[in-house]
């Protein structure tokens, strides 16, 4: 390729656009005009028009990745596998990186910190938690500084547990137990913590709300069925409808004895 002469230089404040006599026109980014010499009349041999071109396309991966790392919270590591993704070489990664962390305008600490702080505000457990930073390939050294606190995690295990509660409410008292037990543990919480919290409830709650369960499906099984049955057949629909959500058969005769529903 011969040398491009310079016949004039825009300079506007989010592009600098270069005009070659051969007709062509190079768009450059202001940070990339102040480190080539560019002026009219000035011609550049086909490795300074190369090497600008190169620089520039290193400018726009270098807006693009300040932008991501603003709008995500994510570490170094998941950053470099998407430049080299988008084709980057290792070097020239590596470089946009270490140009994003000079800049200040991104800390791997604070985006580390920051999603430490969502974390426990879903009120994942540790193993959970544990689990989530690795997926964002935070660095070992950051996980395993971590230190979950008994009294936190059950804290969170407390909360968790009146959320989800209404989430089983139409559920039997020891089924409703199983099913929060089970969540616990799936939101990452040791064992010794799920128990325990479980283990915690106010059973006298958990009667009435389980009580106000059996009541609701009471009547939504003689809703469906009343039309079609009566008597002893009807009293054995419902019966089988209470008995398989699940609910206690005790506490299924003392709903329906209220409800003059009572087996002879």
């Amino acid at each position: 390729m011969p040398s491009k002469k310079i016949g004039k230089v825009n300079i506007g404040k989010k592009k600098v656009s270069i005009l070659f006599l051969d007709g062509e026109k190079l768009d450059i980014y202001p940070n990339v005009y102040l480190e080539f010499p560019l002026y009219k009349n000035k011609e550049l041999s086909e490795a300074e028009y190369k090497a600008i071109k190169k620089r520039n396309e290193l400018e726009k991966q270098y807006i693009q990745l300040l932008n991501y790392s603003i709008l995500h919270i994510t570490s170094i590591q998941a950053l470099k596998k998407r430049l080299i993704a988008k084709k980057i070489s290792e070097a020239d990664a590596n470089k946009l990186l270490t140009l994003l962390v000079e800049s200040k305008a991104y800390s791997e600490k604070n985006s580390f910190e920051e999603y430490l702080e969502y974390l426990n505000g879903r009120n994942y457990g540790q193993k959970r938690i544990v689990l989530e930073m690795e997926k964002k390939e935070f660095p070992n050294e950051y996980i395993n500084s971590l230190i979950f606190d008994y009294s936190n995690e059950r804290q969170k295990a407390d909360n968790l547990v009146k959320i989800l509660r209404h989430r089983y409410k139409t559920l039997a008292n020891q089924k409703m137990k199983e099913k929060l037990y089970a969540c616990l543990l799936r939101y990452g919480f040791s064992n010794e913590v799920a128990l325990a919290t479980i283990q915690a409830l106010d059973g006298q709650n958990l009667a009435a709300e389980c009580s106000e369960a059996i009541r609701k499906c009471f009547d939504e099984a003689v809703y469906r069925y009343k039309e079609k049955y009566f008597g002893k057949v009807l009293r054995v629909k419902v019966l089988n409808y209470l008995i398989g959500k699940g609910f206690n058969l005790e506490d299924i005769k003392k709903v329906m004895e209220e409800n003059d529903y009572a087996f002879n």
